[in-house]
């Protein structure tokens, strides 16, 4: 097993098996082993400051209906919401925000609660919809 980590930053892990028949794995394929997680945590942490610098860019890109209703989103919670506007699945949005899919359901769920929505369909609406509409009454 396989902890891939970079800059303290947790990003999975790999398990990787020798079937039976094989002997255990050398010093030679461990330096190696270790040598490919290094350079797979880099790529990988590489890869999610790039989504996650490119989903707080477009946090500028806020709805105005959004800004203008206080309802304390999270910063996860923008970040699901806007990767919802674009039209990503929650299995794609897991992807990109390196979280689990029941994770991103969580998130989906406190956006509904704190934006009076009942579905995906409403929440793509929100954007679109003037701010007094989503005010709680």
């Amino acid at each position: 097993v396989l902890s891939l980590a970079f800059h303290e930053t947790f990003l999975g892990v790999v398990s990787l098996y020798r079937s039976r028949n094989e002997t255990d794995f050398s010093e030679k394929d461990l330096f190696i082993l270790n040598q490919v997680k290094e350079h797979l945590a880099y790529r990988l942490f590489t890869m999610h400051e790039i989504e996650v610098s490119s989903v707080s860019a477009s946090e500028k890109k806020i709805p105005a209906a959004l800004k203008q209703v206080n309802c304390d989103l999270t910063n996860r919670e923008i970040e699901v919401f806007l990767l919802v506007l674009k039209g990503f699945s929650n299995n794609d949005i897991a992807e990109r925000l390196f979280i689990s899919e029941h994770t991103v359901k969580k998130h989906l769920k406190n956006l509904y609660k704190k934006l009076h929505v009942k579905s995906r369909i409403q929440l793509m609406q929100f954007q679109a919809a003037p701010a007094a509409v989503w005010q709680k009454s």
